[in-house]
Order: C-alpha cells, then sequence, then structure tokens
C-alpha cells in the first residue's frame, strides 16, 4: 500500500506542476521561449533561402555574360569573313578587267606585225613585259579565285567552331608568287608608260573602255590593286584572331599564320611602298601638262603637296598656292590652271645640286605668321603697326616652313643685285646670287618631312652630279 501510495503521490505532484514545468537541459538554449525559438529557425531558413537565391543569380548571370560575348564574338568573326570576302570578290573584278580587258587585248595588239615593229624600235623588252604582266597576272588570278571558293564555302556552313586557319595557310604559301610579281613591276611599269606613249595604242584603248557602261576606271587603278591587297590578310587576320578565344580549337593556328602575314608584310613593305613610288611617277606625267618628269626604271616620286610659295616682299600673303613634286632626282613645281578647271600646268624645276635646305629664320616666321590689320588713324600719320600678340594680349599664330637656296646661274653685276636685295645674297669675293625659293607648309610635321626628305634627296644628287664631273 504504502508504495502505491507512494507511486500515486508522485503522480500526482506531476500533475499538480502540469505544463508550467520545463525540463532542462544543460546544452538547450533555455533563455528563449518555445515561440521565439520557432519564429528565429523561420528567420534563418528566409536567409537561407536569400543567400541560395543570390548565389544562383550570381552564377547564372555569369555564365550568361560569358555565353553572350561568345556570341557576340561569333557574329563579330563571320562579319569579318564576310568582310574579307567581298574584299576578294572586289579584287577578283579588278585583276579579271586588268586581265582579260586590258593585258590579253595588249597582247593580241602586240603581235600585229606593224604594231611589233613599232614597239621593237622604242624598246626591244615591251612584248616579252607584255607577256610576262599576263602570265603574272594569271597565276596571281588562280590563286585568289581559289582563296574566294574556299572562304565561301567555310561561310555558307559557319558555325562557332568553324576553322579558317587552314585556308589562310594555303593562302600564305601560294601567295609567294607575289614576290615574283613585285620583282618584275617595275619593267611592267616602264612597259606600260610605253604603251600610254603610242598613239595607236591610246586610241585603241580608249575604244575598249567606251564598251563598258558604267565606263572602266583608269587602267593604272587596276595597275595598282596588286600592289595594295597583300596587306589585307595581315589586318584581317588580326580581327580573326581578335574575336576567336583562346580555347576555340583554330585560335593557335590563326595566331601561327597571321605572325607568319604580318613578318611577310614587314618584309615586303620597302619594295612595295618602291613599286607605288615608281608607278605614281607615271600617275603624275599622265595628269600634269607639259611635265618633265618622264618614266625612268629609277625614277621615283617621294613627296607631293600643296603648299604656298612665299612673296619675300609680303611674307604674310597666302594666295600664291603651288603644287610641289619631289621626286628621288628633282623637284617641280606646277599651279592649278585656273580656278574653275582642274588641271594642273607645269610651272618650274628647282635645281637640287648643291643647293641648301634651311629652316625659316625666325625674323621671316615672325613676318609670314602676321596678321594684316585695317589702316588705322595712326597708321596713316606712319606709326608702325604693332605685333597682333602685342595688341591683344594673345600670342600670334605660327608659321611653318623652308627655303631652298639653289647655287647661281648666272653672275650678276651689282645693279642686278640692288634691284632685288630680299632675294639676293652676294657671296665674298664674287658678285653672284643664290635662289631663294621659300615654302610655307600647313603643319610642323609637314615642314619636318619636307625638310629631312629634300636634304636626303639633294645630298644624292649633288653626289652623283660630282660624280659625273659636274
Amino acid at each position: 500500500m504504502s508504495i502505491h501510495t507512494s507511486s500515486s503521490g508522485a503522480s500526482t505532484q506531476d500533475e499538480a506542476v502540469g505544463s508550467d514545468y520545463h525540463w532542462q537541459d544543460p546544452h538547450a538554449l533555455s533563455f528563449i521561449t518555445p515561440p521565439a525559438y520557432t519564429q528565429l529557425l523561420d528567420d534563418f531558413s528566409i536567409i537561407d533561402d536569400l543567400y541560395e537565391s543570390f548565389e544562383t543569380e550570381d552564377e547564372t548571370s555569369g555564365y550568361e555574360e560569358q555565353v553572350v560575348d561568345t556570341a557576340r564574338n561569333v557574329a563579330k568573326k563571320q562579319q569579318a569573313v564576310q568582310t574579307l570576302l567581298d574584299t576578294e570578290t572586289q579584287y577578283i573584278s579588278d585583276l579579271g578587267t586588268l586581265l582579260d580587258i586590258y593585258a590579253t587585248r595588249t597582247q593580241l595588239w602586240c603581235e600585229m606585225p606593224n604594231n611589233r615593229e613599232l614597239l621593237t624600235r622604242k624598246s626591244p623588252n615591251t612584248i616579252q613585259d607584255v607577256e610576262i604582266l599576263l602570265r603574272d597576272l594569271s597565276e596571281i588570278t588562280s590563286i585568289h579565285k581559289s582563296f574566294h571558293k574556299d572562304l565561301s564555302e567555310r561561310l555558307q556552313i559557319w558555325g562557332p567552331t568553324q576553322l579558317l586557319s587552314d585556308i589562310f595557310s594555303r593562302l600564305y604559301d601560294r601567295t609567294a608568287y607575289y614576290e615574283t610579281l613585285l620583282n618584275n613591276y617595275t619593267n611592267k611599269i616602264v612597259t606600260l608608260d610605253i604603251l600610254l606613249k603610242t598613239a595607236p595604242f591610246v586610241k585603241l584603248m580608249e575604244s575598249w573602255t567606251a564598251e563598258f557602261n558604267p565606263p572602266l576606271r583608269d587602267i593604272l587603278t587596276y595597275f595598282k590593286s596588286p600592289l595594295l591587297q597583300p596587306g589585307a590578310y595581315a589586318r584581317s587576320l588580326g580581327q580573326l584572331v581578335y574575336y576567336t578565344e583562346p580555347c576555340h580549337p583554330d585560335y593557335l593556328g590563326l595566331l601561327r599564320i597571321a605572325h607568319a602575314f604580318q613578318a611577310r608584310e614587314v618584309d615586303w613593305k620597302e619594295m612595295i611602298q618602291d613599286r607605288l613610288n615608281h608607278l605614281s611617277v607615271l600617275q603624275v606625267f599622265r595628269t600634269l601638262l607639259h611635265c618633265p618628269a618622264h618614266v625612268t626604271p629609277t625614277r621615283r616620286l617621294l613627296l607631293q603637296g600643296t603648299m604656298v610659295k612665299i612673296d619675300l616682299t609680303e611674307p604674310s600673303l597666302v594666295t600664291d598656292t603651288r603644287l610641289y613634286f619631289l621626286y628621288n632626282d628633282m623637284l617641280i613645281v606646277s599651279r592649278r590652271k585656273d580656278k574653275k578647271d582642274n588641271k594642273i600646268v607645269y610651272k618650274e624645276t628647282l635645281p637640287l645640286v648643291k643647293a641648301e635646305i634651311k629652316l625659316l629664320t625666325k625674323q621671316l616666321a615672325t613676318r609670314m605668321a602676321e596678321v594684316k590689320k585695317p589702316a588705322s588713324f595712326q597708321s596713316l600719320f606712319g606709326r608702325k603697326q604693332q605685333p597682333e600678340e602685342n595688341i591683344n594680349g594673345v600670342p600670334a599664330p605660327m608659321a611653318f616652313g623652308f627655303e631652298i637656296s639653289m647655287p647661281p646661274e648666272h653672275s650678276l653685276d651689282s645693279i642686278a643685285i640692288l634691284s632685288n636685295p630680299a632675294a639676293t645674297s652676294v657671296s665674298a669675293g664674287s658678285i653672284s646670287m643664290r635662289r631663294r625659293h621659300v615654302v610655307r607648309t600647313r603643319s610642323l610635321a609637314e615642314q619636318q618631312i619636307w625638310v629631312a626628305t629634300l636634304r636626303r634627296v639633294v645630298r644624292v644628287v649633288t653626289a652623283k652630279a660630282q660624280n659625273d664631273g659636274y
């Protein structure tokens, strides 16, 4: 009974305590009541969900940006290939015009007995040079038609993993033939000059151009195309490499062939520029009326530009505009026939043997830079006009240019010297003058390149004249 009573008492005691009693776990959060604890768990759950959401969003956003960048690069790469294909299409068209209309017909014309005899009298190598031109153009045209076909086929099946380095590698190997073309180009230019000075041929060529509508461009435009095309591939490959991901299977191949084309461009740069300068001699000769600079195997046009010839009595005038053509052996000056006519007429040749190329003196440059002011009341009474910088405090504009001092051509008496003191320089022990030709350029950079090139030409022509016993 006691035991039962004891047990019954214990139960009664537990019931008395009821729900107000909490068992104390030494590791429990005893200071948190059950409702607060539940709320805290809910808050932590929300925070975890937010972290999860943001992490997933960042990862997804980064992935999406990568996909967008890759797609953009693929599109840009495709656009670069399409641009190159369009360039090739135009180039092949130009080659076709030069080959089929000019070179082939010219060869047929040269083979006529009367024409063969006429050309042989002018130059025994003319007919042979025409045949070489035809051969070289045929080979170059075949190379570019093959490349155009390969490039077009790859573009038709374009995709993100498209390979291109293999067709550029084949192009690189085949375009080595350009070196042969460039080596023969000097003779081709001389031959073309001979043909364009032959009246029956010029008349025949005019009939060829009249067959087309719109009319063909000038023959020199087509003749220049093979000199400009080799540089296009290094530029295009540079774009393709830029738009190709480093992990792309064709990246290293494109990079390797791009470096090869760039190295070749550097190797051929001087030779191509020399041929362009040679072709420019023929172009100027056909454009400039009464031009004395005929085409020769060695003559090159180095610089051409529009500058102002300075009147030493009125240095600030800028109305006498001249066109200057500097060759590697002469300097000629020309001017437009009139304002309404675009024709350019030869004016004079400036002798460069023993000439001196000088920078403008400070005094002359200041006078050239003066801005003329309307006559004022004070100037009517002899007050000297002040430079612009002294009037308004703003520095006067600078004048750039150079002076060509040429040796005397004839001895002069003292009366002739005194009659034009601005343009003379009396040497000790003799009465003679060095002719002065002062030119105003548009910028310091233009002044520098003209002075440097003129001085180089003067050294060359003077040395040659001394060797020839001048």
